[in-house]
């Protein structure tokens, strides 16, 4: 599979994604469109809110971008830069194998005991 078919096979999922969502929201919204309400004290419908809000923004983004035929999608072959160092990396990883021969070696030593 080359990168254009990853990147097809990306945007038909989102697309279909965002036309899922859109459809249960759009028989969610009975009531005003532009401003919904959302009681501060409940975590649940705030969380809701923030999550539509979301999507919408995200709908309307993903939209925006494929009429002006802008790539948004990271390529398939793409690695982030790292915030840690490789050298802090290795020195992490030594600690943590430290850390699982000490506990190996402490079960070791009760199964010896029992």
């Amino acid at each position: 599979m080359n990168d254009d078919e990853v990147e097809n096979l990306e945007v038909e999922g989102l697309n279909s994604k965002l036309e899922s969502e859109s459809k249960s929201n759009d028989e969610d919204e009975d009531e005003d469109e532009d401003e919904q309400e959302v009681d501060v004290n409940d975590d649940l419908a705030w969380e809701l809110a923030f999550y539509t809000q979301a999507l919408e923004g995200t709908g309307q983004a993903f939209v925006k971008f494929e009429s002006m035929r802008l790539p948004f999608l990271s390529p398939s072959d793409y690695y982030a830069q790292m915030v840690k160092t490789d050298t802090h990396m290795e020195r992490v990883k030594c600690r943590l194998l430290v850390k699982r021969k000490i506990e190996e070696a402490e079960e070791m030593r009760k199964a010896c005991e029992v």
